[in-house]
């Protein structure tokens, strides 16, 4: 029906308020299509920085540091953004911007829950000291020295040149066994796989003869010399300087070749003058 000054249905209700919806909702198909195409400038301006530090001309070390705090700069502009992007879509509806914010730092904290408790966890053990980088740890099943403490993960390197790389986290649950630098020199342990099962007695003195006649081996600490099984030893030396204590151990590397090579050799000429000896008498 018709009433003059106002439009109506039939349920007396004005026909403007679903011209009312229809440009809110356009309005908000508008904000959205902003949002997404904020994120992919976001997303954009990211990728150029990472191309950035790959090409620019930078230290090493400078360029490596840039490339761990890459993906923490990047997760943190994208929560920046996604607050950002709900107070803009929110402005008219004050009361559900806090459940929006509520709702975009939960899921951010869930999706990286695992990251923050291994930097958390790291954070106290550097702040209490446990281990530091030279050290010579046991954490679990894996022993070797620290070779490197980062953001999340502790990077041990095991006697077979291997890098074991452990969560913070699991370090702070694990019973640690910590042979701490000093004065005395920098530990590092390796093994060394001799062919023939040698004398047992004979390779340490020989290892740690060797070890010892280095310039860079620490005088004041011996080596430590296990068997691990009847052609295999543990060796630990300790350098002067972290820095040298690949140098010790291809001293004892090479002192122990040698040996073996001048045993050999003998035996060769040996068999060779005894078969001439041979020859000569028929």
């Amino acid at each position: 029906m018709r009433v003059s000054g106002a439009v109506s249905d039939v349920s007396g209700e004005p026909k403007g308020l679903d011209a009312s919806v229809m440009g809110d909702v356009y309005t908000s198909f508008g904000d959205l299509a902003m949002i997404l195409f904020g994120a992919l400038l976001v997303w954009a301006l990211l990728r150029a920085t990472r191309f950035a530090i790959d090409v620019v001309p930078l230290a090493p070390t400078r360029r490596e540091q840039l490339r761990r705090a890459h993906p923490l700069l990047s997760g943190a502009s994208a929560v920046f953004y996604m607050l950002l992007a709900a107070a803009f879509f929110f402005d008219k509806y004050p009361t559900h911007f806090p459940i929006a914010v509520a709702v975009i730092l939960g899921v951010s904290i869930a999706a990286s829950w695992f990251a923050l408790r291994d930097v958390v966890s790291g954070i106290f053990l550097k702040a209490g000291r446990v281990c530091r980088v030279g050290d010579y740890v046991r954490i679990g099943d894996v022993q070797g020295r620290v070779e490197r403490m980062g953001q999340r993960v502790l990077v041990v390197e095991t006697a077979r040149g291997e890098e074991a790389i452990i969560p913070y986290s699991r370090v702070a649950r694990a019973e640690l066994l910590r042979t701490p630098v000093s004065e005395r020199g920098t530990l590092h342990v390796f093994e060394l796989t001799l062919p023939a099962a040698p004398p047992v007695a004979e390779t340490k003195r020989l290892i740690r003869e060797s070890a010892l006649a280095c310039h860079w081996s620490a005088i004041a600490r011996e080596p430590e010399i296990a068997v691990l099984d009847a052609d295999r030893f543990e060796v630990t030396i300790f350098a002067l300087d972290p820095d040298h204590v690949r140098d010790v151990e291809a001293s004892v590397r090479r002192a122990v070749g040698a040996s073996r090579s001048s045993k050999a050799q003998p035996t060769g000429a040996g068999g060779a003058s005894t078969g001439g000896a041979a020859s000569g008498s028929r």
